[in-house]
């Protein structure tokens, strides 16, 4: 309950600094463009599908010999991995050029909001949800525009994929059978339990060890922030400070702030050592445990060659694109920090 009360708030957050957008005079362009996006996606998608059905073909080929079947696949292969270059090409081209309008109509509300009835004074003077408003606008802005559109094709395509590519596994999987403690089992489309797990698994591993750096990644771009406005506020007071022999406080300011970023750098440089840690080890595991799963029913002549690298193949993209997904909602539990500051700029 509480994890659904925490992604409605996000999502409101979400919906009252997007709504003015695709209800602004932009908004015929901006649909058209979104729906190129999921057209391509959806796309991307059929074609990683078509991909995968490709190694079942070509590798069963190799496994009998078959000169003729072989030649054939590898012709196929170059039209398929042709469309798939262009799909995504295009994908990310429309997501940028959406991105770049979104970005340039918000900046311009956001600039009118601060300059408007003396709005950047009272901040300066009285704002304490908001810091270095100046960076909001610039940087902030464009982080949420980008990570909003990434996250939400990057949602869609996890979605298709893995549902794709779950009704493939229990396609070839078939049933499990053995004997345990004296009891027979069957386990229809056990490979299917066994993405599911695998994915699940490796997701898990991931946020235990990295869940702080996006928090940690936000703090840093703050004392940045802070780090490059106090030597920018010294530039435009410089008279006053050579006048009153300000130099010595002055420094300290700056190598106070300056030692809070490293601090938090530091923290930085230890999660994505950890990280690089466990994905290293993962990513060696996942070369050799999809062989393993499905060897049973390979030894039993159950599937061919191209069976086995086609279950390879799908269990790592349901192991990626699941990961995909996780790190949407965590980055859309993460991201209300953004968001407040944003919505408390505009609503000042």
């Amino acid at each position: 309950m509480k994890l659904f009360s925490s992604y409605h708030q996000f999502f409101s957050h979400v919906w009252i600094l997007t709504k003015s957008y695709w209800k602004s005079e932009e908004k015929k362009s901006a649909y058209v463009l979104l729906t190129g996006v999921v057209l391509l996606t959806i796309a991307i998608v059929v074609m990683l599908v078509l991909l995968n059905q490709w190694n079942n073909t070509f590798y069963t080929a190799l496994q009998e010999y078959n000169t003729t079947v072989i030649f054939n696949e590898l012709i196929h292969f170059s039209w398929l991995a042709a469309l798939y270059i262009i799909f995504s090409v295009y994908s990310f081209y429309l997501q940028q050029v959406l991105g770049l309008r979104w970005r340039k109509w918000l900046t311009a509300q956001y600039l009118e909001c601060w300059l408007k009835g003396k709005t950047y004074y009272r901040l300066q003077m009285f704002g304490t949800t908001t810091d270095n408003p100046d960076q909001r606008i610039s940087e902030d802005i464009n982080l949420f525009v980008t990570k909003t559109i990434e996250l939400t094709v990057g949602f869609i395509k996890a979605i298709c994929v893995l549902t794709a590519f779950i009704i493939i596994l229990y396609q070839i999987s078939g049933t499990l059978e053995f004997t345990l403690m004296g009891v027979s089992w069957h386990i229809p489309g056990y490979l299917v339990w066994i993405a599911i797990l695998y994915a699940v698994i490796g997701t898990w591993l991931t946020h235990r060890v990295g869940y702080r750096l996006m928090k940690l990644n936000f703090i840093q771009q703050r004392y940045e922030a802070n780090f490059r406005f106090s030597m920018m506020r010294m530039r435009e007071n410089a008279e006053s400070v050579a006048f009153y022999g300000g130099e010595k406080q002055e420094c300290h300011i700056f190598r106070h702030r300056f030692r809070m970023l490293l601090d938090n750098f530091w923290k930085i440089i230890q999660k994505k050592k950890q990280l690089i840690w466990l994905n290293s080890g993962y990513s060696q595991i996942a070369i050799i445990f999809p062989f393993i799963v499905v060897m049973p029913r390979y030894l039993s002549k159950a599937i061919s060659l191209g069976g086995l690298m086609q279950v390879a193949n799908a269990l790592a993209r349901c192991r990626n694109h699941f990961l995909i997904l996780w790190t949407c909602m965590r980055y859309w539990q993460n991201g209300k920090l953004l968001l407040i500051v944003l919505q408390a700029l505009i609503n000042i």
